[in-house]
Order: C-alpha cells, then structure tokens, then sequence
C-alpha cells in the first residue's frame, strides 16, 4: 500500500546506475544470443531459399535490437528510482514500508560479487531490500535512528 506524501522526504537515496544497469544488460545481451543461436539452429535444419533465411535472420536481429533497447531503456529508468526516506516511512516506487513495522535488528547488509565489483552494497530487513546503494554512502545507521524514533 502506498500513501501519497505531500511532505519533503527527509532523504533522498539514489542507487548506483552502473551496478543497477550493468548486469541487466549483460543477461539482456546473453538471453538474446541464445535466442538467435537457436534461431540459427532451427534454420539450418528447415529446407528454406538463401533469401527467405536472411530475411528471418534480418527480422529476428531487429526484433532483437528492440527487445535489448527496451530493456535497456527500462533498466535505466528503474535505475534513476530513489529511495525516500519520509519522517514515519521509506517508499520506493510503489512499495512502502513503515518504520514501526521494522525491526532495528532485522537490518542486515549484504554484498554479493557484484555489489563488491561495482563498490555498493544491499541492506535488507522484512520483505524489503535498498539495492545498489553506493559504499561512500553509510545509510545503515540513518535508517536505524529512524526506526528507532518511530517507535
């Protein structure tokens, strides 16, 4: 549930765009390549003119250049979202999550090879998690006052 908030956030907490963007694209350009090999493949074995295969083959490179713009496109939309930091709740995009409802020794940080490689980290608490946050930005104990001032 998401309450609209005619308040100023408190904070506004950017994510880092390259480890936001970075490996979508890179699983958007795997997934394609697969799918065009198995295009080639399933071509190869139906009997079809020279012409009527690179007419496929031309369609399916195009249908392909779209599907890897557009998951780009949105992987840089969801990537410039911010998490805000309100005086009684963190909202981000369409999810929420009250202060009182989470636990001060619940937050956990967490950092996978990729977060390690792009220098971020992820902090997790309930069914909640602040992904691509940068290291230069320690928000952790931020968070903690808050949830301890809320209750």
């Amino acid at each position: 549930m998401v309450i609209e908030n005619s308040e100023q956030p408190l904070y506004e907490l950017p994510q880092s765009k390259a480890r936001a963007i970075f490996p979508q694209t890179l699983v958007l350009l795997f997934l394609s390549s697969i799918f065009y090999a198995g295009i080639l493949i399933n071509l190869s074995l139906v009997e079809l003119s020279e012409k009527n295969q690179q007419i496929i083959q031309a369609g399916t490179v195009i249908f392909l250049f779209i599907v890897i713009l557009i998951g780009f496109f949105y992987a840089v939309k969801k990537a410039s979202a911010k998490y805000y930091f309100y005086h009684s709740q963190l909202v981000f995009q369409k999810k929420n999550i009250f202060y009182t409802a989470i636990l001060p020794a619940s937050i956990i940080v967490k950092q996978d090879p990729l977060d390690k490689l792009f220098k971020t980290y992820t902090l997790q608490f309930n069914n909640f998690r602040i992904r691509s946050i940068p290291q230069s930005i320690q928000i952790q104990n931020y968070l903690q006052q808050l949830v301890s001032s809320a209750r």
